[in-house]
């Protein structure tokens, strides 16, 4: 089977270079192993990249998220972890249930909410909406909630990237 994997490695000077590794194994004419064939490449800036953006959007006192840019009727493909701190929820109980969002939005909001997602969608507009949204503890939560649709490089909808903040006070 191919090999592919990505880890650290030190160099001679004592830093840290992260590699991605991939390899095949090279058959004779009777399909036994004769070598591994292979290449590493560096990824250590996109590495320190990823680090940087998770370490970002993980510390910040807002609820991010990226999520699908055709359907707000599923449950986002990422939530930062503090859904939790915010909603009272875990991230299991929010990847759950692909309706888990709708079903704990505020039932006066639920229909606004919803035609404010869909006409972003439709539109590509950002999203701008306030709402009430039921925590795991019971109380009810205002959060500003704010996207907008990211584009691949011929246009299409790739996925909406946004955040949501509590307004309560």
């Amino acid at each position: 089977d191919p090999y592919e994997a990505e880890y650290r490695m030190f160099r001679r000077d004592g830093t840290v270079k992260w590699v991605h590794d991939r390899a095949v194994t090279v058959r004779d004419k009777r399909g036994r192993n004769v070598h591994w064939q292979g290449f590493l490449v560096d990824v250590t800036a996109r590495k320190q990249a990823e680090a940087r953006y998770r370490s970002l959007v993980e510390q910040l006192p807002l609820i991010t998220y990226v999520d699908s840019p055709y359907s707000s009727d599923e449950a986002a493909a990422y939530v930062s972890p503090q859904i939790e701190q915010i909603l009272g929820y875990s991230l299991e109980e929010w990847h759950g249930s692909p309706t888990f969002f709708v079903d704990h939005l505020h039932p006066e909001d639920r229909e606004r909410v919803r035609d404010s997602q869909r006409h972003s969608r439709h539109t590509g507009e950002p999203l701008e909406v306030e709402y009430r949204f039921l925590a795991g503890d019971g109380r009810v939560v205002w959060l500003h909630d704010s996207y907008t649709i990211v584009r691949d490089e011929t246009g299409k909808p790739w996925f909406t990237q946004g955040f949501a903040v509590d307004v309560t006070a």
